[in-house]
């Protein structure tokens, strides 16, 4: 449903709760879809008003996917993926509640590994972070603590980053992501 046919209630964690009726007391469940200017600029699944499962996020005035991402209670809770305009993967990551990135892998345009960091569990919780050369090769690495990072309840949230990381796999889509990359390149 185009989401100028419905109403917009309250927000939750920085989005609207959808109505389909004008007082605001009918929720809305089904598929959404918004256009900018005519063209498809985002669509997401809608359960009980609020986004709940995928969101996708077009590139105004392109036919492309900008952002793919899963979500539950109106946050990015899962898988994200955000492309280039040429289609080429810019980044994957995984994230709990949209703030806390679990694990982020991030490419140049032409598909090379350019970052990446990984949640470990030490003294305290915190990213390790690796950066790339454009040939390839570790530039540097170090730990990084962020403010969020620090916030977050990971007592609360550990088994859920565990589930999240089976299910998503990013480490074996970020090898499959450079292997197809490569074959692009020698093509």
């Amino acid at each position: 449903m185009n989401c100028n046919d419905l109403y917009e209630g309250e927000y939750k964690n920085g989005n609207p709760t959808y109505y389909v009726d004008k007082g605001c007391r009918i929720l809305f469940t089904g598929h959404l879809e918004e256009y900018f200017k005519g063209k498809l600029s985002r669509e997401c699944d809608i359960v009980n008003g609020i986004m709940e499962g995928i969101e996708k996020i077009y590139y105004d005035f392109e036919d492309c996917l900008e952002m793919y991402r899963e979500v539950k209670e109106n946050r990015n809770n899962g898988l994200s993926i955000e492309y280039y305009k040429n289609g080429q993967i810019m980044n994957i990551a995984t994230a709990i509640d949209e703030y806390y990135i679990i694990d982020f892998y991030s490419y140049t345009e032409q598909g090379k590994q350019q970052e990446i960091w990984v949640l470990e569990e030490g003294e305290q919780w915190q990213h390790h972070c690796y950066y790339y050369t454009e040939d390839g090769k570790i530039r540097e690495t170090w730990k990084r603590a962020d403010i969020g990072l620090i916030a977050m309840n990971y007592a609360a949230n550990k088994e859920r980053i565990v589930q999240i990381r089976k299910r998503c796999q990013l480490e074996k889509r970020n090898k499959e992501i450079l292997l197809c990359s490569k074959k692009d390149i020698q093509a």
